[in-house]
């Protein structure tokens, strides 16, 4: 994916309808969000992609990860596939 973000002049985050990301969370990078992604308090998301219906829990850290649909992410994830 990296290699290919060459050729991608938009912004480094693209969200899905329906995403809500708590004022505190951060996306670092850059970032994919399907629809209905929400990124709880002091969540973090870094060079990740996040399907649709998402969840990230408060205060967890995704780093180089694909989140699939219907996931809740309750632990730190780096470079992971879950």
């Amino acid at each position: 994916m990296l290699a290919n973000r060459e050729f991608v002049k938009a912004e480094p985050f693209l969200l899905g309808p329906h995403c809500w990301l708590h004022p505190q969370a951060t996306l670092k990078g850059w970032a994919v969000a399907g629809k209905n992604a929400v990124l709880e308090e002091r969540a973090k998301v870094k060079n990740s992609i996040l399907w649709d219906h998402v969840k990230i829990k408060e205060g967890v850290k995704v780093t180089d990860s694909i989140v699939t649909s219907w996931r809740e992410v309750e632990s730190d994830l780096v470079g992971a596939v879950a």
